[in-house]
């Protein structure tokens, strides 16, 4: 039965203990006990914390702002040199361009850099800037492989410490460069933003200068074939002998000349009715004018069509940036679109209907003509096959001085541009010098260095508090033992002075009111008197023997007939505390040295008897049951209380002998100082005794430190009761 209840039991209250010691009211005990430690720990912490980040390098950051926007060339020329998009994916092309290795080694030949921007005096201070460097070596190393060259090392760093945004909604785009020197952070920035312009006009000048070359080849070419085709017609007029003035007598002359001038007219009108009705067809295709030509949008309705589709496309980008797709803001965007693009096809179709109009009357036009110059040129053959040769050749030779002039205006229309190019952005701010780090912010992190360290230092203590091990209160003690708690008995000066046990057991101190109260508890006014009480313990030190005393002095005190016991054979101590001879008292009477008690029971003071250990090397009396028996049974008949001190239960056996032919056993636990393993190993020895005839009393507990921890039993020390006692 007690086995039972001791396994049934102590689990429940176990887990009980557990949730308690892991609730807030450990953290709460934690404080109470520990604030002064974890208050030291967060000064040095905190201390040590802020003199690191004093001496670490300080770095600085700078900001510069680019306005990407779209600007026309000097000279409108699409076809060369396209101006930038101004929706959300084409400013998020410019912000990885300013991000690329192609900027950053344009920024470190700009600056000279040949080698890292170093600290090597910082490190030095700290340190030792060769150690550092030969660690960092080893870490490249070890971590990238082979080292790197200078000048990727270069490009690695400016792109490591650069930092690219665009500012919210705008086309603004922060440029930011964080390094060890504001002046090197200054110049990163701003060189990242300058050689971004640099980029961007030496692009748009390679493609300007690209169709000046063409066009300049393109000028010796027609001007070569005018040349020639000049030469042939000078050679034809010799050989026919047609003059300047020999074609006026020719009348058809005059009407082809003039059938062709309206015939070309006609058929570059033609392509021109037709190129347009391709590209509307292509957008109606698509669905959309976001790459329409300037020429294809001329109607007011597409134009204002155009801008709502641009604003959609600009939101519907910015949005995605911030919901998915699924998102009901995106959904309307979506819903926009779709009606914006049947709007769009809707006003396609009509332009597509005028033009498929104007293209076949057109075409009807260069057919009507054709055939008017076929039959002018069958009239002209018949009358002079001469004078045909001689117009073709004119019109050949006007044709190319026509083309000539063309690309030489061409060519001047370059030339300029490639002199007046502009970039698709400005600098609108240039980076500053930092007058203050970026890192360390001494403030901030100060703060943030005592916080953590608070937090470090509580949760260390609170982590050695649930790692503890020892018993502090009688709740914990309750949740380890099958059996009932007795109480607390609190400390006092350890004293070998039976002279002082006895005022401190009857004076009003604390101590002598809580061994009244153990005294109480085990021997109750309505029941009747426990004859033999075992007083043992775990291990030894834990106040067993002062208990055992203290009890039999009060038990004497009331006018209890009690004999006390010193069961402890092999480290005896009641006859040095009571200032009696060592023997003879046990271990002669279960020897057989004494036959008789009274010639072991000694009477040092009224009401009290002791029998000392006495003297002997064989123990093995010790653990005969019918020995102790006997010497129990014969106490127990002349006194009304045999107390019986005991050596430690994980000890000896003794103890377990004793307590099984005991009325009551007091366990007693030693305050922060015995092991829950302790207890639970004590606990295992007793389970074949009735747990109702155990008790455990949580001994030498420290009233100050126990009150401050804030455990539930502490109330009995509250200061509002210091007035019942003295001392």
């Amino acid at each position: 039965m007690a086995h039972a209840l001791s396994t049934n039991t102590a689990p429940d209250r176990g887990t009980s203990a557990f949730a308690e010691r892991n609730g807030l009211d450990v953290l709460n005990r934690s404080l109470r006990r520990h604030w002064r430690k974890a208050l030291i720990a967060t000064a040095c912490l905190s201390a040590a914390t802020i003199t690191i980040l004093s001496l670490l390098p300080p770095k600085y950051s700078a900001n510069a702002y680019l306005m990407v926007e779209s600007r026309p060339n000097v000279v409108n020329i699409q076809d060369v040199a396209p101006a930038l998009t101004l929706d959300v994916e084409g400013l998020a092309s410019q912000v990885e361009i300013l991000r690329s290795r192609e900027i950053a080694s344009a920024v470190a030949e700009r600056l000279h850099l040949t080698t890292v921007p170093g600290s090597r005096d910082t490190k030095m201070q700290i340190a030792g800037g060769a150690i550092v460097d030969k660690i960092e070596g080893w870490l490249d190393r070890l971590i990238k492989g082979a080292p790197l060259p200078p000048e990727e090392r270069v490009i690695t760093y400016l792109l490591t410490n650069e930092s690219v945004r665009p500012m919210g909604r705008s086309r603004v785009v922060e440029i930011r460069f964080t390094a060890g020197s504001p002046q090197l952070a200054r110049n990163v920035a701003n060189a990242f933003a300058e050689a971004y312009i640099d980029r961007q006009v030496f692009e748009k000048t390679k493609a300007s200068i690209s169709a000046k070359n063409w066009v300049d080849g393109e000028i010796i070419r027609i001007r070569q074939q005018v040349e020639s085709n000049e030469h042939k017609l000078e050679d034809f007029r010799a050989r026919s002998g047609l003059l300047e003035n020999g074609n006026r007598m020719l009348l058809p002359y005059g009407e082809i000349a003039d059938i062709d001038r309206r015939l070309t007219a006609a058929q570059t009108e033609y392509g021109a009715i037709k190129a347009r009705a391709d590209e509307v067809q292509r957008l109606q295709r698509a669905g959309t004018l976001s790459n329409a030509l300037p020429e294809t949008i001329g109607s007011p309705a597409l134009q204002a069509l155009r801008e709502r589709e641009a604003r959609l496309s600009i939101e519907r980008a910015t949005l995605m940036q911030q919901y998915g797709p699924d998102s009901v803001r995106i959904q309307r965007i979506e819903g926009e679109m779709q009606e914006l693009k049947a709007a769009i096809r809707t006003e396609l179709s009509h332009i597509a209907d005028g033009l498929n109009s104007e293209a076949a009357l057109s075409s009807n036009e260069v057919a009507s003509l054709k055939a008017a110059e076929a039959s002018a040129k069958s009239r002209l053959e018949s009358s002079s096959g001469e004078s045909v040769g001689l117009l073709s050749l004119q019109r050949e030779v006007a044709a190319g001085r026509d083309l000539l002039v063309t690309l030489l205006r061409r060519q001047n229309e370059l030339a300029a541009q490639v002199s007046l190019q502009t970039a698709d952005a400005q600098l609108i701010s240039p980076a500053p010098l930092p007058v203050q780090p970026a890192f360390p912010k001494m403030l901030p992190m100060s703060v943030l260095a005592v916080f953590i360290s608070a937090i470090l230092s509580v949760a260390f203590y609170l982590w050695r508090d649930l790692q503890e091990r020892l018993i502090r209160s009688t709740e914990e003690l309750a949740a380890l033992v099958p059996y009932p708690t007795l109480g607390m008995l609190p400390r006092f000066q350890t004293t070998r002075s039976v002279d002082q046990l006895a005022v401190m057991t009857k004076d009003r101190s604390r101590f002598a009111e809580a061994v009244k109260n153990l005294y109480i508890r085990i021997a109750p006014p309505d029941r009747p008197l426990p004859r033999s009480v075992v007083v043992t313990s775990a291990l030894s030190g834990e106040g067993k023997t002062t208990t055992a005393v203290s009890m039999a002095m009060l038990a004497a005190s009331l006018g209890r007939n009690v004999v006390l016991v010193d069961f402890d054979t092999r480290r005896p101590s009641l006859h040095h505390i009571l200032r009696l001879p060592l023997g003879p008292g046990v271990m002669e009477y279960l020897s057989g040295e004494c036959s008789s008690l009274n010639e072991v029971i000694q009477h040092p003071m009224p009401n009290l008897a002791v029998v000392t250990a006495g003297r002997g090397s064989d123990f093995n009396n010790v653990v005969r049951t019918e020995l102790v028996e006997n010497l129990l049974k014969g106490l127990t008949q002349k006194f009304d209380h045999v107390i019986i001190d005991t050596p430690p239960s994980l000890a000896v056996v003794d103890p377990l002998i004793v307590a099984r032919l005991a009325d009551r056993v007091i366990h007693v636990v030693r305050w922060a100082d015995t092991t829950r393993e302790s207890v639970k190993a004590a606990v295992h020895l007793f389970e074949s005794v009735d747990p109702r005839r155990i008790g455990a009393v949580l001994a030498q507990v420290d009233i100050e430190r126990h009150a401050a921890d804030g455990y539930g039993d502490s109330i009995v020390y509250h200061k509002s009761l210091n007035r019942y006692y003295l001392g």
